[in-house]
């Protein structure tokens, strides 16, 4: 799912979110809380973010259940590949 999310957003110009960072980095975990605070006005937990990196459905049922917007779960995935 992340590789067709990226290559979407790529062929809008779009920015494509892509990392490899460490969910058990508190750095790591730390930074994204950060961004999606600056980005998205929105704010999360580790546990939250945990929770989205090991779910397994699709963003938008991940979203919904979490209320969050399906780009902060882009996001988060995106940077926890």
């Amino acid at each position: 799912m992340l590789y067709a999310k990226d290559l979407i957003l790529k062929s809008k110009g779009e920015t494509v979110y892509r990392a490899y960072l460490d969910i058990y980095d508190v750095d790591d975990v730390s930074f994204m809380i950060d961004l999606i605070c600056k980005e998205n006005a929105t704010d999360m937990y580790a546990v939250d973010i945990e929770q989205i990196v090991s779910r397994q459905e699709a963003f938008n049922e991940i979203a919904k259940s979490m209320a969050l917007d399906v780009d902060i779960i882009y996001k988060v995935k995106g940077m926890f590949r």
